[in-house]
C-alpha cells in the first residue's frame, strides 16, 4: 500500500501518513519511488504517522529495514526521522529499530503525541494536527 506523503521544502521534511496494513517490503518500495520525486532532497527530515498503520513484520524483515537505513544513511546525510505510532507493537518496532541505527547519520525516534515530534523536528506546531490527506495536499 502506498502512503500519502508531501515534501515540504520550506521546513526541510518529508511528510508521510501510512494507513491500514503495513509491511517492511511497503516501506522499502515507497522510499525507492520519494528518492525519485523532483523535490526530494538529501537531508530532510521526516515525519512518519504509522497511527492508523497495522504494521506486518518478521523478525528478518527488521533487520532488512535497519540495513536498507544503514546503506541510505550516506546518501542521505544527517537526518531526523520521527514515527508518529498509536499502539505499543509499533513504538517497540520503531525504538528497536532506533538502537539498532545507532552508528548511522539517521537519528530515529517513536512518539505518541503529534507535538513531541513536531518539536522534536523543530517544526512549528502550526503545521498541522492529524496530518490528514487534505493537511499533506497543502504542503
Amino acid at each position: 500500500m502506498r502512503p500519502s506523503y508531501a515534501i515540504d521544502l520550506a521546513h526541510g521534511c518529508i511528510f508521510v501518513k501510512w494507513g491500514q496494513i503495513l509491511a517492511f517490503p511497503d516501506m522499502v518500495a515507497f522510499h525507492k519511488e520519494l528518492v525519485q520525486d523532483p523535490d526530494y532532497r538529501s537531508g530532510l527530515n521526516k515525519l512518519t504517522d504509522m497511527r492508523q498503520a497495522n504494521i506486518d513484520s518478521q523478525s528478518n524483515e527488521i533487520e532488512e529495514i535497519v540495513s536498507d537505513i544503514a546503506n541510505r544513511s550516506g546518501d542521505e546525510g544527517d537526518r531526523k526521522v520521527a514515527f508518529l505510532v498509536g499502539r505499543n507493537n509499533e513504538f517497540g518496532l520503531a525504538r528497536m529499530i532506533d538502537m539498532m541505527t545507532d552508528q548511522t547519520q539517521t537519528a530515529l525516534r517513536p512518539f505518541w503525541r503529534l507535538d513531541d515530534a513536531l518539536a522534536w523536528l523543530v517544526l512549528p506546531e502550526t503545521l498541522g494536527d492529524d496530518l490528514s490527506p487534505a493537511f499533506l495536499a497543502t504542503r
